[in-house]
This record gives structure tokens, sequence and C-alpha cells, in this order.
């Protein structure tokens, strides 16, 4: 009875006659008494027989009583019975005849039909508030407004329930009129099936099909919250939770594979797996992690933070737990045209390769190594929300490109909070180092940074510059025409720290040659890794 509550769509139902503790008759019995459920099709279908049996079960009007053992072209039969009549469609006039006699248009029924669904809706929880104060007036008065809905719309199984509770109240039935309550939200669920006829119930549906059907209600929600004013969707305090709850920094499907696979295989040589886990931001996030929670420090300075080194320090035994419990998250979540995982992942490497080139370029050379990894981790905080609210990050997303709005701006809206803010937090908690912490924090706003501002201004630098030069995608909402770098938060953290005279526009140019070479490079090796 749960199933069917629940699975509007069940078309024939096939029952034996020994049942638990109860039995098939009994079964058929509590249907029969259901105003919606009285003329769904049932089929007994039985071990053992007697003539008794057979009559006290044709007396409750099944379609057929079988006999077992399994006869195909018997079942085949009865199923194709059942389809030449369907039951549902049998609560309510057919469509297109009662419009002719009631003058009016299908449309208009429909309305009608919907209207009258929220109607039932709304009646269930005033009858719960009014049972509880015996209102039995009130009860009966709105019992005869929704009736006139029902009649005017064709939808005598909602009347027929309605009947049931009217008389629940006229023999003061409380608990009749419980029962009766529960019977018509199923015949409200028969009104919404009418109306969507293609809707699968959940309980019909395969684990992909609940997966998908669980996302688009997701997205939607996403979708629909700044219309409806619902934006937060979450708050601060609700993602700081969510971040706590990670095991590690979010690892893309297809990295977390290859370091798995490398981890695997006993490599007598460290080099290709400190080289993967080099040039991909969320490997080196968590190798940084996991090395900082076993190398013992006593200040700041002390941590580890270069991810070759840290591949080193956790050792085998480690990486080989390290592996088996990435956070991983699925490369589709990332594909929001014209944004791909390969696009940002690109952009990732490009972040870092630029930073160095930055670094050589201004003398910052004691600042190369660190500059590096703070550029290929800045963006983890986009990482996060990937992981964490994977619809959330493709409608954010949208939303920035559709309002010409920063992303920073539509995430505080719809999470009350940004991505560097999460990154921040979540890498403050996870023992990262404090500059790599504040590049992440202030890369979109360096002159706000009151700490590391050399390297905030290198990582920032090094995304204007990535930008500019088309290295992979970031993602976010572009402006048509960009300022001029000299006018940019970036160069003016940056221009405190050069010599005098320097020639900004020969930089430009010596940054455009080395990422034209630079994307050059990735695309052939993309290439290579799609073959």
């Amino acid at each position: 009875m749960d199933f069917i509550y629940t699975n509007v769509t069940v078309d024939l139902v096939f029952t034996e006659i020994k049942l638990g503790t109860e039995g098939g008759l009994e079964f058929v019995q509590m249907l029969r008494r259901d105003p919606s459920l009285k003329i769904m099709p049932v089929l007994i279908y039985a071990a053992a027989s007697n003539r008794e049996l057979v009559q006290r079960g044709m007396a409750l009007q099944v379609q057929n009583f079988l006999i077992k053992p399994y006869q195909e072209t018997a079942i085949t039969t009865e199923l194709r019975n059942a389809m030449a009549n369907p039951w549902r469609p049998r609560h309510f006039e057919e469509e297109k005849s009662f419009c002719r006699q009631m003058g009016i248009t299908t449309q208009e029924l429909r309305r009608q039909l919907a209207t009258l669904h929220s109607e039932l809706a709304t009646m269930k929880a005033d009858f719960a508030n009014w049972a509880k104060a015996l209102a039995a007036p009130r009860i009966l008065e709105r019992l005869e407004e929704v009736n006139t809905i029902a009649e005017t719309t064709g939808a005598w199984g909602i009347v027929e329930c309605l009947s049931a509770l009217r008389t629940a109240m006229e023999v003061d039935s409380w608990p009749a009129f419980s029962t009766a309550l529960e019977q018509l939200e199923f015949g409200r669920s028969l009104i919404y099936h009418h109306l969507n006829p293609g809707l699968i119930p959940d309980g019909f549906l395969t684990d992909d099909q609940v997966k998908r059907r669980t996302e688009e209600q997701l997205l939607a929600q996403w979708e629909g919250a700044p219309a409806k004013k619902q934006c937060p969707l979450v708050t601060w305090a609700q993602v700081q939770q969510q971040l706590e709850h990670l095991t590690g920094a979010p690892v893309m499907e297809t990295a977390a594979a290859a370091f798995q696979m490398s981890v695997a295989g006993n490599p007598s040589s460290l080099s290709p797996l400190m080289e993967l886990v080099d040039r991909d931001p969320g490997l080196s996030a968590e190798l940084l992690f996991a090395a900082n929670a076993v190398h013992t420090h006593d200040s700041d300075d002390a941590r580890i933070e270069n991810p070759q080194l840290a591949v080193s320090i956790i050792g085998d035994q480690g990486l080989i737990s390290l592996a088996r419990k990435l956070e991983t998250v699925e490369e589709r979540w990332m594909h929001r045209p014209p944004l791909s995982w390969a696009q940002y992942w690109t952009f990732q490497r490009g972040m870092a390769h630029t930073a160095r080139y930055v670094c050589r370029f201004l003398e910052f050379n004691s600042l190369e190594t660190r500059a590096c990894t703070a550029a290929l981790i800045h963006d983890l905080g986009k990482l996060l929300l990937v992981r964490l609210y994977p619809h959330g990050f493709q409608v954010i997303r949208d939303y920035s490109l559709r309002e010409k709005i920063p992303q920073r701006e539509a995430e505080r809206l719809f999470l009350n909070c940004t991505t560097p803010e999460m990154a921040a937090h979540f890498g403050e908690k996870r023992g990262l180092p404090k500059a790599y912490c504040n590049a992440m924090r202030w890369f979109d706003s360096p002159e706000e940074a009151a700490e590391d501002r050399d390297l905030v201004g290198i990582v920032a630098l090094s995304r204007e510059l990535c930008v500019r030069n088309h290295l992979g995608s970031h993602g976010e909402f572009v402006p048509a025409l960009l300022p001029a770098l000299e006018d940019t938060g970036a160069w003016k953290v940056m221009r405190e720290r050069v010599f005098f005279g320097f020639n900004l526009k020969k930089f430009e140019l010596e940054v455009q040659a080395a990422s034209a070479v630079f994307k050059a490079d990735m695309q052939g090796k993309l290439q290579v890794a799609q073959v």
C-alpha cells in the first residue's frame, strides 16, 4: 500500500493469496475501500486455490483469478486487458467532450485542475488544524467549496474522496476522517499525474534516473532562487561546516585516477609522481595538507611549501593511504560551454608558468618556487564550490555571465561568501602555509592584502596576464574592454616593487611571446592526452 500511495502510476497489481500476517484478499479489500483505488485492476495469481477463495476473490471485482504455474500467454493477456481501459483516466471526464459540453478550452480545464490540486494541498493543512479544534462547521463549509471545483472540472475521483470526508464528519468519526484525508492526498497525486502524464514516479526509476531527477530538482532550486528571493541559499556558517566535513582538497577524477595508478604501480622513482602533483591544483593542495599534517613544525615559516617535497615527506605508505581517500570531482560539472576542465586546468598551469616568468623578469628570484605553487592553487575555492555545490557552481557562473557582473558578486548573492574566502578558510583549517592562504584570499583584490603583498601581487598579476593572453579559461565574466595593465590592482601593488623606469610595455610583450610558446606546448600535450 505504501508503494502504491507513493507511485501513482501502478497499472495492475498481482497478488498471492498468502501475504504476510494478513492475506491477498484482505489487501484487495483495503484497495476497494479507498475511493481513489477501488477501480485499480487486481489479478490474483495463486499457487493453490479452492472454490470458496475464487468466489471471494471475484466478489471483490478482481480482474481475474489465475492459478500457477506461470503461463506467458495468460499473463500478457491480462496485461493487455488492464492497459486497454486504464483505471486512472476513469477518475476524470474525457477531456475533449467535457470541454465541449462545458464550453471551455482544454487549457482552461487544465488550469482549473491545477487550481484544484493547489486547493487540496491548502485544505489538508487547514483540516489538520481544524480537526484538532473539532471545528466541524468550518470543515464542512470548506468541503463544499472544494467539491464545487472538483465537480466543475469533472474530477469524480476527488468528488468521491470528498464525499468520504463528509460522511466521516456526519458520523463524528475523527479516525475515519483522518483516513479519508490520507486517501485524498493520493487523489491529489492523481490530478498531478493526469496533468503530467509523462512523469515517472521515483519507485519506477532506475538508479541513474533517480540521480538525474534529483540533479534536475537541485538545479531548478538554484536557478529559481533569485526570482523567488531565496538568496542566499546557504549561509557562511553552513558553508564552513560543509568545508570541514571534507576529507581533503577536491581533485578532478582524471587527476585522481592518474595519481592512484602511479601510487599503486610501486614506482622505482618518485619523479613522475612529483611531476603529476606539481601540475595539478587539487593534488598540490592535498599533498601540502597531508605533508604538513605529518611534519612537525614550531612556526608557519617551518611549514612545507613545495608539493614535490611533500611527496617525499609523506612516503610510500602515506601516499597509498592518501590515494584511497581523495575527494574527487566529476569533470562533467566543469563542462559548462565555453568552459571545460581542460581549459580550466590549462589556466591554472598557465598561472604557474606565468608566475615563474614574472618572478624572473621582475627579479623576485627568492619567491619563484612559492609563487608557482601559490599561482597553481590560488583558485582552489572554485574546486571546493564544485565539490560541495556542483549545481550552484553552474548557476552562479551562468548568472554572472548573464548579468555581466563579477563572479564574486554572484557568489555572495547565492552563498553569502566568495570562493576566495572558502579557499582561505579551508587552507587555514588544513594547516596550509599562511602565505598561500593570503594569496587565495586576496588574489582578486590585491590592494587589500595586509600581508604577503609581494606574493599576492605576483599571483594577481599572473592572473591578469593569463586572461589577456588567453591561457585557458577561468570561466568567469571578462569585460569586452579590459583596463590597461598599469591601471589594475595587481600592477598598483607590483609597481611599488619594481625599479624606477621599468618598461611595462616591453614586459607585456615578453610575457605575450612566452605565453604563445606555452600555449603551443600545452595544445600538443592535450592532443597527445586525447589520443
